[in-house]
């Protein structure tokens, strides 16, 4: 019967005696299955800037305190797509199901609605858990060794690369 090793032991193995390979610069196209060889850090926050997070109304969320079905706020109509970035001096989304359209270009608002913690938009810079559960939520795979840097041992490794 062969001999066994514990975990630890295969891993320590594996680090004592895998390598490095040559680094080698190709075309986008072409990096199938390929690994990388550094980080690629964001060159800014993703989202660049607040953006709706579906189809609504961008408002000032204060504007929006005090509405209820029986008390409707009047607001500016700003219709937003999702995915928009929000107009200046906005900072949240009303859905569409909680404003209605009074035709002179005006909303009334029926529910009030949060600023930051809002869930109808993505705020400047989402935090990365977030974004990796949407990503391997869509059927993204997280590899988790992109390269072994000296003295972190591959088990301790993880990164998200969303190209």
């Amino acid at each position: 019967m062969p001999e066994q090793h514990s975990l630890e032991a295969a891993i320590a193995w594996v680090d004592a005696t895998a390598g490095f390979l040559d680094r080698e610069d190709i075309l986008l196209p072409t990096a199938r299955g390929r690994v990388l060889t550094e980080p690629v850090h964001a060159p800014g926050p993703i989202p660049g800037n607040d953006r709706a997070a579906l189809d609504g109304f961008a408002v000032q969320a204060s504007a929006s305190l005090g509405a209820s079905s029986y008390n409707p706020i009047r607001l500016p109509s700003i219709g937003v797509a999702a995915g928009d970035a929000l107009p200046a001096g906005t900072y949240a989304v009303v859905p569409l199901q909680l404003a209605e359209p009074d035709g002179q270009a005006c909303i009334e608002v029926v529910e009030a609605v949060a600023a930051g913690d809002n869930q109808f938009f993505m705020q400047l810079g989402a935090d990365h858990d977030t974004w990796r559960d949407y990503v391997t939520a869509t059927g993204f795979l997280q590899v988790r060794h992109y390269y072994c840097p000296p003295g972190l041992p591959r088990h301790k490794q993880w990164w998200l690369a969303t190209v």
